[in-house]
């Protein structure tokens, strides 16, 4: 009987383990320093894991089930990087620190590799298209280019190259992931400034998209 009850703990313990996964990181900048894995709970944030840096900079912290969603590390400084923490996945970072993102390099996470690419895609996107909304509105509205139909056919038609682009990055993301209901989401609430200003006719379908959000 007791060598049952060992047997049951340690393979508790085994699947216990299992179950996390871990942000390997490797910082020389964060040599030595503290780091929190900090997740979001509603409006409400809280401390998931914490440890102390190696000597180069390296360290390792832990998630499970329950965490997956959006998270930040944050270093002594203050200075953050957003990951998305994703169930049986586990993510590993190379940089020099959390300040500057633009040496952090994801070697092994696909849903932290997706969400950076289009974090970094969509705006561009967004910002091509108020370029293209601003030449429509002058070709449809000034006399010295309204009798022009090529120029505004080819800035209708890229416009909506450009949608469809992003559209299909979205469409391409594996339905079961976290990430394929966080980034439509995102995008909605990014995009009502810009619509409200610059894109009115796209006012209706806006605040359809909002009503049916789960």
């Amino acid at each position: 009987m007791k060598k049952l009850t060992i047997l049951f703990v340690l393979l508790f313990i085994a699947a216990f383990a299992y179950s996390q996964n871990t942000i390997t990181s490797s910082f020389p900048d964060l040599a030595n320093q503290q780091i929190k894995l900090i997740g979001f709970q509603g409006f409400n944030t809280y401390e998931i894991d914490s440890v102390q840096a190696n000597a180069k900079g390296e360290f390792s912290l832990k998630f499970d089930k329950d965490d997956t969603g959006m998270a930040y590390l944050m270093a002594e400084d203050g200075k953050s990087f957003i990951v998305v923490l994703a169930e049986n996945e586990n993510l590993k970072l190379k940089g020099e620190t959390l300040a500057h993102t633009a040496t952090i390099e994801i070697i092994e996470g696909i849903q932290n590799q997706l969400f950076e690419q289009y974090a970094t895609e969509h705006p561009r996107r967004e910002q091509t298209l108020s370029a293209w909304d601003y030449l429509a509105r002058i070709y449809k509205k000034d006399s010295l280019f309204a009798v022009h139909k090529l120029p505004k056919q080819a800035i209708e038609n890229e416009k909506h190259r450009i949608e469809a682009e992003d559209s299909l990055f979205l469409a391409s993301i594996d339905k079961a992931s976290y990430l394929s209901w966080y980034l439509p989401v995102r995008k909605l609430v990014s995009s009502v400034s810009t619509i409200a200003q610059y894109r009115t006719d796209e006012i209706p379908a806006t605040l359809k998209a909002f009503r049916e959000l789960n």
